[in-house]
């Protein structure tokens, strides 16, 4: 493995989003993909590799598709949040919410049933954090009962669970790793190989990215010291460690993991680093199945689990996964 280079430092953590659809009886295979910088987001169909849709002048931090097949979520903050739903098809703006400050982070995460979003808010320093979700459909904006801290400067991790559980992984004031429940209410203690929050750190083991199983079963961590972690969710024991990624050190910031996810059948799992590797492995055994070199800023499998998408300095890049 060489050494990381600097190509992947600070690129975004979200760089697109993928949808597999149906449209006249044919499997479409889409992403949305912006252009760092440009205010650019494109829309193409992979198989055909075409492009459909062009947004230009498009304020944007972030994209993600929305669950009905026919639009898509941007999101930009500066003093404010924007968030908007785009139709694909006719490219118009079909809603627009603004939140009047105290959002936090980089990243927003839609429910599967497309009804709420979800984002960090709060005042920043660690202190009153909070992950919010904004209802679409009435305008509401909802504050999760837990309050976060904030290490090293990263938020933690957050997503929603394919039963659309809101679910986070941090610290608590027990100087235990928790997966917190948000949606039920509900705490788990993950077992770590560390005895305190100092240990943690020292070891750089800060959980930046998480994922989680089709059935929920297992759940995977990935740190900015480029290990990855993969719990039973069941009881909180630590199944397995591997280490993924050499971290990437940049005037005083450090990126080991960018993106987790697991495939549709939960036996791979994809894990793109700040090192200008993308690996794949299997899940059960942690065994390294494939390395491609390339700063990829987006990367993530097909709802039907038949391809692994890339997006990089390179361009898009789909491969099969047998």
């Amino acid at each position: 493995m060489g050494a990381p280079g600097e190509s992947c430092y600070r690129y975004s953590e979200i760089g697109g989003t993928i949808q597999t659809r149906l449209r006249n009886e044919k499997t479409q295979y889409l992403l949305a993909s912006k252009h760092l910088g440009k205010n650019k987001i494109e829309i193409w169909d992979l198989e055909e590799r075409t492009m459909l849709q062009s947004f230009s002048s498009v304020d944007i931090d972030n994209i993600l598709f929305h669950p009905d097949q026919n639009s898509f979520i941007s999101s930009v903050r500066n003093e404010k949040l924007t968030l908007k739903l785009w139709n694909i098809e006719s490219k118009n703006e079909q809603f627009s919410f603004l939140l009047e400050g105290g959002y936090i982070g980089n990243r927003i995460i839609v429910s599967p049933d497309g009804f709420k979003v979800a984002f960090f808010s709060g005042q920043g320093g660690g202190l009153g954090l909070r992950i919010s979700e904004l209802y679409l459909q009435t305008n509401q904006v909802k504050n999760s009962y837990y309050d976060f801290p904030l290490y090293y400067e990263t938020l933690p991790p957050y997503l929603y669970s394919p039963q659309g559980n809101l679910i986070a992984v941090t610290y608590s004031t027990d100087e235990k790793l928790h997966l917190i429940d948000l949606t039920n209410e509900k705490e788990m203690i993950l077992e770590f190989p560390f005895h305190s929050q100092e240990e943690v750190f020292n070891a750089e083991a800060i959980i930046s990215t998480i994922a989680i199983t089709s059935d929920e079963t297992r759940l995977v961590g990935g740190g900015l010291n480029g290990s990855i972690y993969i719990w039973n969710t069941t009881d909180g024991s630590l199944i397995k460690t591997f280490q993924a990624h050499t971290p990437n050190r940049v005037d005083g910031w450090v990126g080991g993991v960018k993106i987790l996810e697991f495939s549709l059948q939960s036996n791979l799992l994809l894990s793109v680093g700040y090192d200008d590797f993308t690996k794949l492995w299997n899940a059960k055994t942690g065994k390294l199945l494939k390395e491609i070199q390339g700063c990829h800023h987006f990367g993530g499998f097909t709802q039907d689990g038949r391809y692994l998408i890339l997006d990089g300095k390179n361009g898009i890049e789909l491969w099969g996964i047998p």
